[in-house]
């Protein structure tokens, strides 16, 4: 059986984290799940994930994620437009009225 693309994969880690990650919290399972890897499809699978905060830095506006197989396979889904906070080409949300450039 071929991964059929990202969302299943997606679908398929978030059950595998469910049925084998030891820890309740949010920090304690973020970081398990960077610790490990998930076999799916006869293939070994890491996971990358990187999220977009807001302009005031307090919540999550989009994410990115990427899989990437042992076997050279890689999928991901990539956050929307950059807002103010994590565009570069408007100093990462940094006030010019303060100096920054």
């Amino acid at each position: 059986m071929a991964v059929g693309g990202f969302y299943e994969l997606e679908e398929a880690w978030w059950e595998w984290v469910n049925k084998n990650c030891p820890h309740k919290t949010a920090r304690a399972r973020g970081k398990w799940m960077n610790q490990n890897t998930f076999k799916y499809d006869g293939t070994t699978w890491t996971r990358s994930y990187q999220a977009m905060k807001s302009n005031s830095g307090k919540t999550t506006v989009d994410s990115s994620a990427y899989f990437f197989g042992a076997d050279g396979r890689c999928f991901h889904k990539v956050a929307g437009s950059p807002n103010r906070r994590n565009d570069p080409e408007r100093s990462y949300g940094l006030p010019g009225s303060r100096g920054y450039k």
